[in-house]
């Protein structure tokens, strides 16, 4: 900048998969609407730019392979055992809408194993 403090600048580009996903979802939206005797109005050519919807995803994508990924598909990491990560942060994928109820839906399902493993002694109580 002016003050010569460095700047961060990155590129960024929506996967084919991601518009894929885009058009699908829009098409189902159309046709629920329509099945329902309405018309959805308002349907972007394109997704948002990312910063608009605020809810970006994909930072601690969850997977099978550690070298990949960070957690399992409890959202329990593969490096530290009796940590889990229970927020839109495991999602392998950004969505466009609100993900509090799909967070809500992986962290009852998450406590549900949690608490599995401290019954079966998997886990231990600090």
């Amino acid at each position: 900048d002016i003050f010569g403090i460095p700047q961060l600048r990155f590129q960024f580009r929506w996967g084919e998969n991601e518009l894929l996903m885009w058009e699908h979802s829009k098409q189902v939206m159309i046709d629920l609407f329509k099945a329902m005797g309405g018309e959805l109005w308002g349907a972007d050519a394109e997704p948002n730019r990312p910063g608009t919807s605020l809810h970006e995803t994909g930072v601690c994508r969850f997977g099978n392979d550690p070298k990949k990924f960070v957690t399992n598909k409890w959202a329990q990491t593969h490096d530290v055992p009796n940590l889990y990560i229970c927020d839109a942060s495991i999602f392998p994928n950004c969505t466009d809408k609100t993900t509090t109820m799909p967070i809500v839906a992986f962290t009852m399902r998450t406590c549900d194993y949690m608490l599995d493993n401290f019954k079966s002694g998997v886990h231990k109580r600090a």
